[in-house]
């Protein structure tokens, strides 16, 4: 979804707290933006952004600039009607942990939603999902319910992905995505019903699954190309090992960084399940 846009609907058209916020293709405008809202400030590309790529904490008017400089620098004139980069500048928010809540909206109405997750990124990357999310009962249903809130008010159909910051002053939605998602994908061992399966349920405005866990505790691990650029399926017999991992792997070519595919497994506890994923996702990847 274009960034840009999808703030001004959440604020504006729904009143879902986002971020503060501001369009942007000058490093004057995020600047003045800086000024009022403190250093540092996420810079965004408006669309195309994932991964993290698109995205850059920035926290001094000379970066701004040098920022600004590289964007224009990239930018073909013949292609564009102008060489400003079209960006969206949000306060930097200080948050304890990032969750998400997938609901599957059908066009009838009916919708499901499936427990909240935290999600944890390393260098804008998503790394690891634990469900449920280990937050008090009443953030989860706030979490709920605001992402309710987004999927009725956009008639979504299909699956919808609300990410949001939890801290000090609450719940921020950061991100929308109107699709399968990536804090979804231990749905697939996880849930009674996958989130790819209700997405096609949802679609076809056909009665959508349970969203029932069936164990207490599912963890899912990106497997993430190493850098020497190895394919990861060389390693698939010491993953296998794992007797509680789910592998799945996408088929991809391996690239430094690339998701190649990601790991499941369900347990008694978080960190059960956490500690049986990581060992399948290293042994994926170790050289």
């Amino acid at each position: 979804t274009d960034k840009l846009h999808a703030h001004q609907v959440l604020s504006y058209g729904i009143g879902v707290p986002v971020p503060a916020f501001s369009k942007a293709s000058s490093a004057e405008q995020i600047i003045d933006f800086a000024q009022v809202h403190g250093w540092p400030v996420v810079v965004k590309s408006c669309t195309r952004g994932y991964d993290g790529k698109g995205v850059r904490v920035i926290a001094s008017a000379s970066a701004a600039h040098q920022l600004v400089e590289s964007l224009q620098h990239g930018l073909d004139p013949a292609a564009h009607d102008s060489i400003e980069p079209m960006l969206i500048v949000e306060e930097y928010i200080r948050f304890s942990r990032e969750l998400a809540v997938l609901v599957a909206r059908r066009p009838s109405g009916e919708r499901a939603s499936y427990p909240v997750v935290e999600t944890r990124q390393q260098e804008g990357i998503c790394q690891e999902v634990i469900a449920p999310a280990p937050i008090d009962e009443e953030v989860a249903t706030q979490a709920t319910k605001m992402a309710h809130t987004v999927a009725d008010a956009i008639n979504s159909v299909g699956i919808l992905a609300v990410e949001m910051f939890l801290s000090n002053d609450g719940l921020t939605v950061n991100e929308l995505a109107l699709r399968p998602h990536n804090s979804g994908h231990w749905t697939m061992d996880g849930c009674v019903t996958s989130q790819f399966e209700q997405h096609l349920r949802a679609i076809l405005d056909w009665p959508l699954g349970s969203t029932a866990m069936t164990a207490p505790a599912t963890a899912m691990v990106n497997v993430l190309g190493p850098p020497d650029g190895s394919d990861p399926t060389e390693n698939l017999p010491s993953a296998l090992a794992v007797k509680s991992a789910r592998v799945h792997l996408y088929g991809k070519q391996a690239l430094p960084g690339r998701k190649l595919g990601h790991i499941n497994s369900s347990a008694e506890t978080i960190e059960l399940a956490l500690e049986a994923a990581r060992s399948a996702a290293v042994s994926l990847v170790a050289t």
